[in-house]
């Protein structure tokens, strides 16, 4: 799936980021958007494990001249770029995790209610159904997160 993802998107003549960079220079930009605020050249030194802040400011310039960060007045803020491989992750305070799971979590939420609310053997084809919708969806999840995880490890 990533490696699918990752081959249309070197075709468009949008640059992303995941694509470009890699090494310290990733690991600087995840930390900028996993940030809920603008990050100081120290503070991201302190977050990636730099041993001096002119490393920091390397990789933050190349970043800059790349277009993926911005500089403001209270420090340095990532610029998301659209249609990225981003785009199937969610940064949500801090954790990053697939966008399925927003998906997995809201299908088995309505499948409890359907359930809790109809007598399962009321109607046995609408129960299996209900159940094969619920374990695609898991495969579905399940098999992205593998493929994600050693990315999701990576920006972390």
């Amino acid at each position: 799936m990533l490696s699918r993802a990752r081959r249309i998107l070197e075709k468009k003549e949008e640059k992303d980021p995941l694509i470009d960079l890699s090494g310290s220079s990733l690991e600087v930009y995840m930390a900028l958007m996993s940030s809920r605020r603008p990050l100081t050249i120290r503070e991201i030194q302190r977050l990636v494990g730099f041993k001096s802040p002119n490393s920091v400011r390397h990789h933050l310039e190349k970043l800059i001249s790349m277009g993926y960060v911005k500089r403001s007045s209270m420090g340095y803020v990532a610029v998301r770029p659209r249609k990225s491989l981003l785009d199937i992750l969610i940064v949500f305070r801090g954790l990053i995790i697939p966008r399925q799971f927003v998906t997995l979590i809201i299908t088995l939420l309505l499948s409890i209610l359907y359930y809790v609310s109809v007598p399962p053997m009321s109607d046995p084809i609408a129960t299996i159904v209900i159940a094969a919708i619920d374990l695609l969806v898991i495969y579905d999840f399940i098999k992205s997160y593998l493929s994600l995880r050693p990315l999701i490890r990576k920006l972390k």
